[in-house]
């Protein structure tokens, strides 16, 4: 399988949880696991960066209920997106075994699977957030050290999103010094509250233009932009 991502197409009986993103970042974990047991495993336990990313939920009509997110037609959609082509192959390969995700309470039927292959990207380009971006610093509170969720209206947000992206960068290729990967041109900026288990975040959608290396910019289309990229984090499309 080639550099590509994944775009299903689901079918739902049920309500689903509003901050449903822990519980489909175990679904994928499951899927890639039954398939490739040691590489589930592997990734599972990775203490950093696992080198894959997914959207959130494209929902085309829905009702928002004290509980949760009713799918008024029972279909829904949603992309996941990998450096690593045998992450995404085992992903596909649990979904044959087993063509069915579990969100809380919520079964989804797998209607279809759908590969698309990586397009190329140039040294400009403007991308949006199919998730949104979560970037971290550490602060000093109360005589404490605090771990901060950042606002792209300060500039450590960009300055820590280029450091972040150039560790996963060299993680996955075992080094290496990719080139520039500038932000300009930052618009439609909302902002967005999520549970991870007992961790609240705030996070970003936006879109903005790149000007930079084609490769970092491919890497950063694949394995996601800023942290927690597993968990529903950062997954990006061309505009």
């Amino acid at each position: 399988m080639g550099r590509a991502r994944v775009d299903l197409n689901l079918r739902n009986d049920a309500p689903v949880p509003f901050d449903y993103q822990y519980y489909l970042a175990s679904a994928l974990y499951h899927k890639i696991q039954y398939s490739n047991f040691k590489l589930g495993t592997t990734i599972h336990n990775k203490a950093k960066y696992k080198q894959f990313t997914f959207s959130w939920l494209d929902i085309p009509r829905k009702e928002v209920l004290p509980h949760g997110i009713r799918i008024l037609d029972g279909y829904a959609n949603f992309q996941i997106a990998s450096p690593n082509p045998e992450i995404l192959k085992g992903f596909i390969e649990g979904l044959l075994s087993d063509p069915e995700l579990r969100l809380g309470n919520a079964k989804f039927e797998v209607q279809k699977v759908q590969t698309n292959v990586l397009e190329r990207l140039g040294e400009i380009e403007t991308f949006k957030c199919l998730s949104p971006i979560l970037v971290r610093t550490i602060r000093e509170a109360d005589g404490r050290r605090i771990v901060w969720d950042l606002d792209p209206h300060e500039t450590k947000f960009f300055t820590n999103l280029h450091a972040n992206l150039v560790r996963k960068y060299a993680d996955y290729h075992g080094g290496g010094n990719p080139g520039r990967f500038d932000i300009q041109r930052l618009s439609n900026v909302k902002r967005t509250r999520i549970r991870i288990k007992d961790t609240y975040n705030r996070a970003y959608f936006m879109e903005f233009q790149v000007r930079g290396d084609p490769e970092l910019m491919t890497f950063a289309y694949e394995a996601g932009l800023g942290e927690r990229n597993s968990m529903g984090f950062g997954m990006l499309e061309t505009v």
